[in-house]
């Protein structure tokens, strides 16, 4: 539905070809489904510098949810 509207997902913008690391957001002490996004409008997608789950530091963000948080970085112009 996303897409059909116009936007991209800004992980497999960036990271189509990772085989290594393929954004699993969940469960957070085992991530194996790849349950968070983070879309953008298509007109923006070439400002994305950055979609990353952070795993880093474990124990607030094991404290804080049952997903690994998903952060998206966007040049402004």
């Amino acid at each position: 539905m996303m897409k059909s509207e116009g936007y991209v997902d800004a992980w497999r913008k960036l990271y189509a070809d990772h085989v290594n690391d393929p954004g699993y957001t969940f469960p957070v002490w085992s991530p194996h489904v790849r349950l968070d996004y983070v879309f953008v409008p298509k007109a923006f997608a070439n400002r994305l510098t950055r979609c990353e789950v952070m795993k880093e530091p474990w124990e607030p963000i094991r404290a804080a949810s049952d997903h690994c948080p998903l952060v998206a970085e966007l040049l402004t112009e």
